[in-house]
């Protein structure tokens, strides 16, 4: 137990908190006298635990999951994905200097609501119209060279019906670090639009394969994965960000120099 010298709030919140989902929910791993507390959370009635790690100055700080701690057997493969939604989550409710491991398990638990809801409302998604709007994946992907010798990227650009499924979008953002793609969403809205780019055609073929495979209504490939002209290689590195508006991603994309061949793949403009 956590000394009240060492960080006062911690360890009110740390004894609420098993106080509450039970005494094992939140289990210190490391000695007070580390520059930061290092601590393994049980998500309540789930079969993940995640490690945690905390400075002196939490709240002020934000806490940072550092890992799958351990995953019941039955479950294995899922513990990157909850990983990524619980830390969307952590960014979502964190506040400097108010305590949040309340919050997050709550905000956790909606979460997890709307991804059961998300997943009615795909079930109840007429299937034949399903099939209308998407391709096999092995249709969309064309051959490309291994290596890419043009000086543009190659990108590709997904129009589907809403992206509101944080479990959908955790997964995407794995996808996006492993691959190291970079990556744009309009989520929480209709329409839902999801730009990739990699200077690896490979890469962005992977990404989109992996929204393909995740059922998304609605979804159109509206540019397939391919060189953008006007758009220059960058380093390549993951980055994942999202918006909330169109006008918005719109300029993202004059940013990155190919709001011509945005608009046009959006079906905004014709020429």
């Amino acid at each position: 137990m956590l000394s009240e010298s060492y960080n006062l709030a911690l360890a009110d919140e740390i004894e609420a908190i098993n106080s509450i989902y039970g005494p094992d929910t939140i289990r210190l791993t490391s000695e007070e006298s580390a520059q930061s507390v290092e601590a393994v959370l049980t998500l309540p009635d789930k079969p993940f635990s995640f490690k945690l790690s905390f400075e002196r100055n939490y709240p002020e700080t934000q806490p940072t999951i550092t890992g799958v701690h351990s995953v019941a057997e039955g479950a294995k493969g899922d513990g990157k994905i909850v990983e990524g939604l619980l830390e969307d989550t952590l960014q979502r409710v964190w506040v400097p200097g108010q305590v949040c491991l309340f919050d997050l398990l709550e905000a956790y638990a909606l979460a997890e609501q709307d991804e059961d809801k998300d997943k009615d409302d795909d079930e109840d998604e007429d299937e034949a119209s399903h099939d209308t709007n998407t391709a096999p994946a092995d249709q969309l992907t064309a051959v490309y060279p291994r290596e890419n010798t043009s000086s543009t990227m190659y990108a590709a650009l997904i129009r589907t019906h809403h992206i509101t499924s944080r479990k959908k979008v955790a997964t995407l953002k794995a996808a996006a670090k492993q691959l190291g793609c970079a990556a744009l969403l309009r989520s929480g809205g209709t329409p839902g639009v999801m730009y990739v780019e990699s200077p690896k055609v490979q890469n962005v073929q992977e990404w989109v394969d992996t929204v393909h495979a995740l059922r998304y209504k609605d979804y159109q490939l509206v540019s397939a994965t391919g060189l953008v002209p006007g758009r220059a290689i960058t380093a390549e590195k993951f980055d994942f960000e999202e918006v909330e508006t169109v006008k918005e991603f719109g300029a993202k994309m004059q940013e990155k120099g190919i709001v011509d061949w945005w608009r046009k793949a959006m079906g905004y403009v014709t020429e």
